[in-house]
């Protein structure tokens, strides 16, 4: 499943987390002692002209802006949040942090404005525990939403043959995620020759597992889709945010959006092999389209690789 990390980073995280919360006490502590003295030297005017030359910055106002000790900690807590930061991410965020500037704006962004929009009522309510622990719906819960989906109000209404539909087929996906994200690796070196060579798109290992943890991702938010049947899950914004992401990175959108539809392919293929519902391929559909049009966006710059 998407999110899985290896663990001894999800150690580090916690170790991170840790020291990052004892340094934080620290300068707390620090920063009393230093308010203390600040008041006692503001109701002794004597004394305080006496230490002046020994308060750093030379003021009692500067006593804790300027405190070495306080800018030590602050400097080491910056470090491991940015560290932490980065083992925090997934996909191409993760490629963000590590590079900075621009692109790390784009995906602290998207952190606070993801792509996928949960929508309100029972259905946002089935998909939030998925979503918050950023991984695939599970069977149970996919046979929950396959029983409330026939009393569902509104556009969320299916028969409830089409609920059993939806919910074999994004079962499919889940168990079949990996699958479905090899067919967008076997399609882009045909498609995009080169696209992999040193100085293109994605050349290096980080650019290229980055990608397609990315892919996985995307593949995730289908199934939600392909679950409830929702005929607008994505954020414009976010969309907007991530194509720009992939352009900071130097990976072209569309390479990401022809994927997303390689991956469709193969989605629905594996839903026509389903022993339960083999006919239940379509209700994907529309969720991948729905993507790969967010990320190709309007208009697309020629790609150029070197040989």
């Amino acid at each position: 499943l998407p999110r899985q990390c290896p663990p001894q980073e999800r150690a580090r995280r916690e170790l991170l987390r840790k020291e990052i919360g004892e340094l934080v006490a620290s300068r707390e502590a620090v920063a009393v002692k230093a308010s203390a003295l600040s008041e006692k030297l503001a109701r002794n005017p004597q004394l305080a002209e006496m230490m002046k030359s020994k308060l750093p910055g030379g003021s009692i106002e500067s006593l804790l802006d300027k405190n070495p000790e306080v800018q030590r900690l602050d400097a080491r807590v910056a470090e491991l949040e940015s560290e932490l930061e980065v083992l925090s991410s997934w996909g191409v965020a993760r490629l963000a942090f590590q590079e900075g500037g621009r692109a790390r704006e784009l995906a602290a962004g998207l952190r606070n404005r993801p792509l996928l929009v949960l929508p309100d009522g029972l259905m946002g309510d089935h998909l939030k525990d998925a979503a918050s622990e950023e991984r695939f719906l599970t069977r149970d819960e996919l046979i929950k939403i396959e029983g409330d989906l026939p009393f569902a109000q509104g556009e969320w209404k299916q028969t409830e043959d089409g609920a059993t539909l939806r919910r074999v087929q994004a079962d499919v996906m889940r168990v079949f995620s990996a699958s479905i994200v090899e067919a967008a690796k076997e399609m882009i070196p045909v498609a995009f020759p080169g696209i992999a060579n040193e100085g293109n798109p994605l050349h290096g290992a980080a650019r290229t597992e980055a990608f397609f943890q990315e892919l996985e991702n995307l593949v995730r938010i289908c199934q939600y889709a392909t679950a409830i049947g929702s005929p607008s899950f994505t954020d414009p914004e976010a969309a907007t945010q991530l194509r720009e992401l992939f352009r900071e990175l130097k990976i072209p959108p569309i390479v990401a959006a022809e994927a997303v539809r390689a991956m469709q392919k193969r989605s629905c293929f594996l839903g026509q092999m389903s022993r339960e519902a083999p006919n239940c391929w379509p209700a994907c559909i529309a969720a991948f389209e729905r993507v790969a049009d967010d990320l190709e966006g309007p208009g697309n710059e020629d790609i150029v690789v070197e040989e």
